[in-house]
């Protein structure tokens, strides 16, 4: 955010769009193997949106980091491998 800070409009727009979306209904869908990576820490979306993800999409997957946050920086270590194993399975 301090190299290449957006705009407030931006941001609201963003964020508009997020609420706005309506896919909920479609989650169930999904029919490919589905990871949900979340930070415990996270002000922005709540950890507990993951459960709410995982119970709507067949057999998806929840990973928790516990010492991240939104961008899921301080445990990089951790994710990555997280991710790398879910990718080659």
């Amino acid at each position: 955010m301090l190299k290449a800070p957006i705009s407030n409009e931006a941001f609201t727009r963003q964020l508009n769009a997020i609420m706005e979306s309506g896919r909920y209904d479609r989650l169930s869908e999904i029919k490919v193997p589905t990871l949900i990576l979340h930070a415990k820490k996270d002000v922005l979306v709540p950890p507990e949106n993951s459960s709410i993800l995982a119970e709507a999409i067949p057999d998806a997957e929840i990973v928790y980091l516990k010492n991240s946050a939104h961008g899921l920086i301080e445990e990089t270590e951790k994710a990555l491998p997280v991710l790398l194993n879910f990718l080659v399975e």
